[in-house]
Parts: structure tokens; C-alpha cells; sequence
């Protein structure tokens, strides 16, 4: 199963995000999806100062889409797991998706 995960603008734009193979590049864990780097289009995204601490997975960093200038279109559309909390480590250094509509991105799942 593919799946996508597109960032929609303010302007009507639509950008892919990522897009993998569940369960090889993109996994589900504590029902959200995970994307590894790989798969990624990190050009696009500007790693931010807002962070959130998971009491069970640690501290995540949020990444904003960001326009050809480096300018902040949508904030927090995905985040990241740098060093995550013990039991936690396939999240490691992958980037979280919410599982459904959230923020001006949507995923989409397609069977191969």
C-alpha cells in the first residue's frame, strides 16, 4: 500500500509531502504514520523552535512547509523524534504524520 501525505496552501497549491510503501518506508505506530527521510521531500520543510514532549516517547520537533524563500506557508506539518524515548526506536529520526486530515495536509492511501 502506497502511502501519500500532501500539504494543500493558503494560495491552492497542492506539494507532496512524502509518499512511501507501508510497512517499509513508512510505518503506523501510536496511530499516526512515520515516514523515513528517504521518502521525504525535506527541501521543503524548515525545521522550527516549537517542540512538544510525549510523556511516553520524549520530545519531538515540528517542521513547517516552507515557500522557495525559506518563508513559513504551513506550520507544524510534520515533526520529528530525534532521539525518542526507550521502546520508541523504530520512530527514530523519522517524520510523523497524523492518520488523518490535520494542519493543510492529507493522506491518501493506495493499494499497490
Amino acid at each position: 500500500m502506497t502511502v501519500r501525505f500532501t500539504a494543500h496552501t493558503p494560495a491552492g497549491r497542492e506539494v507532496l509531502l512524502a509518499e512511501g510503501v507501508l510497512g517499509e518506508t513508512v510505518i503506523r505506530a501510536d496511530g499516526n504514520f512515520y515516514a523515513d527521510p528517504s521518502v521525504v521531500k525535506t527541501d521543503v520543510l524548515k525545521r522550527t523552535e516549537n517542540t512538544y514532549t510525549c510523556p511516553y516517547k520524549g520530545l519531538c520537533y515540528y517542521y513547517s512547509m516552507i515557500d522557495s524563500e525559506g518563508n513559513a506557508v504551513l506550520d507544524q506539518v510534520t515533526w520529528v523524534y530525534d532521539e525518542p524515548m526507550e521502546g520508541w526506536d523504530q520512530i527514530a529520526g523519522k517524520f510523523g504524520f497524523y492518520s488523518h486530515d490535520m494542519n493543510g495536509v492529507t493522506v491518501s492511501q493506495t493499494e499497490d
